[in-house]
């Protein structure tokens, strides 16, 4: 037996598992992209990004230059100063009528206006922030001699790689205009093709290995997340 090195082992019950080798490729996780443009009309001002660059979420790409950024600006800011003014003339009735000094017909006109200049000033809030600006970008819009300025900031909405940049400089863009495609590459997926044939030799809980064609070597193990539900006929 040491002679010819005889192994034995004792036989016991173990599941009984092949392999099945299919043609997959890495495909981006649709979670982690993002197609990002202009939802107002407007030509682009100035470009910060190129395909290639790495940027995070929040960072500026492009500012585009419109007349309609200008009305919606303006129009916060009017619903901003109303709101404002209605508040502190709600609170002076209030005080006075506490002290019974202002009467309740004061006090309830005083509410009336405070409560429609609210509704207005959160409608315009929420139109600044749909189409991408923040208080401080309207704030901070204001020039040195009190012009509103008419530039919107476009802003990545993900960290990851500008892989599309379909603009230029002087160019009019929609809300229509894919500018820019960003990819975050964090996480990839793995997309295989069957035959119909198959289909009962795998399940969502089956254990796939990746072997990129590139390099033989490499080997990711994962296991399958999702099984289609069509069958393609080609």
């Amino acid at each position: 037996v040491n002679q010819i090195k005889l192994e034995t082992s004792v036989v016991s019950m173990q599941p009984f598992s092949g392999f099945l080798t299919i043609p997959a490729e890495v495909i981006t996780n649709q979670d982690n992209e993002a197609q990002i443009g202009s939802l107002v009309q407007g030509r682009v001002h100035k470009v910060f990004v190129k395909v290639g660059n790495y940027v995070k979420a929040g960072q500026l790409l492009m500012t585009v230059e419109g007349l309609d950024v200008g009305e919606i600006k303006a129009d916060y800011l009017k619903a901003k100063a109303n709101y404002e003014y209605t508040k502190s003339n709600y609170e002076r009735q209030k005080k006075l009528y506490d002290e019974k000094i202002g009467s309740q017909k004061s006090l309830m006109e005083s509410h009336s206006e405070f409560d429609k200049a609210t509704a207005e000033f959160k409608a315009e809030d929420k139109k600044i922030h749909s189409v991408g600006l923040t208080d401080e970008d309207v704030a901070s819009g204001l020039d040195e001699d009190e012009h509103i300025s008419g530039t919107l900031p476009i802003k990545s909405m993900i960290t990851g790689v500008v892989v599309e940049r379909n603009v230029v400089i002087g160019q009019l863009v929609d809300a229509t205009t894919n500018a820019f495609k960003i990819i975050n590459t964090n996480t990839l997926w793995v997309d295989g093709q069957i035959y119909e044939k198959d289909i009962d030799r795998i399940s969502q809980n089956s254990k796939a290995i990746f072997i990129p064609g590139s390099n033989l070597q490499n080997k990711f193990e994962g296991r399958i997340i999702y099984v289609g539900q069509t069958v393609d006929d080609k």
